[in-house]
């Protein structure tokens, strides 16, 4: 009895193991078609042509691929390939950055790039006001970087008319409170989840909007 159950424990495995090589191999599997493997082979987030992508999940990427404008403008809390990504379809993209040495990295990056301005602070509130700064209304801000719960909050009175957030990792149950407070303020959510590039575990980003948003939603 024990040798049965043994073969057909090992007939599974190889069955399973057979579906994820055909899932690595075949050139039309979403494990190809959406750059995850070459990610994973280079350790970096891009496509399967190289393009710099966001560190969010796909199902996102895509999303956010297809709705961003020119016309609109965007602050993130974290800064990296999503600068590079969102440089090339958005007006304008002002970055705050926590790292100097990974500051450093995307400013050389981004060396070119006339709509980008990246900016270094201390964890602090240096880093959560600095979205301030300027004085803009921005149509989109991402929160994944530190102190995301603040980061989120703070960014409601900084959005344009058509303004919405954008919170990764938003699964966490630290990060509930983000939901709370944009929930209680009149607006309504929508999420994704689904794999980062080079990662395994699923991961969710939740866009905060209101009616009339830039996203069309």
């Amino acid at each position: 009895m024990v040798r049965v159950f043994l073969l057909i424990r090992n007939k599974q495995r190889n069955m399973e193991l057979d579906g994820l090589i055909q899932m690595a191999v075949q050139p039309n599997s979403y494990l190809v078609t959406t750059g995850f493997l070459h990610s994973k082979n280079v350790n970096r987030p891009v496509g399967l042509d190289d393009s710099p992508v966001p560190w969010l999940n796909y199902p996102i990427n895509d999303f956010l691929g297809r709705r961003l404008s020119e016309q609109h403008s965007l602050f993130e809390y974290g800064s990296g390939y999503s600068t590079i990504f969102f440089s090339r379809r958005v007006k304008h993209v002002t970055s705050v950055e926590y790292d100097s040495d990974w500051f450093r990295e995307v400013v050389n990056l981004t060396e070119g790039l006339s709509n980008v301005n990246i900016l270094f602070r201390q964890i602090g509130p240096e880093y959560v006001n600095a979205i301030s700064e300027s004085g803009d209304k921005y149509d989109i801000v991402l929160v994944d970087g530190r102190k995301r719960v603040e980061c989120a909050i703070s960014a409601s009175d900084f959005l344009s008319e058509q303004g919405v957030v954008v919170l990764d990792d938003s699964e966490r149950k630290k990060y509930l409170q983000v939901e709370e407070f944009y929930i209680s303020n009149g607006y309504k959510c929508i999420s994704f989840s689904g794999l980062k590039p080079a990662g395994f575990a699923e991961s969710t980003t939740t866009i905060f909007y209101r009616e009339g948003n830039c996203l069309g939603i």
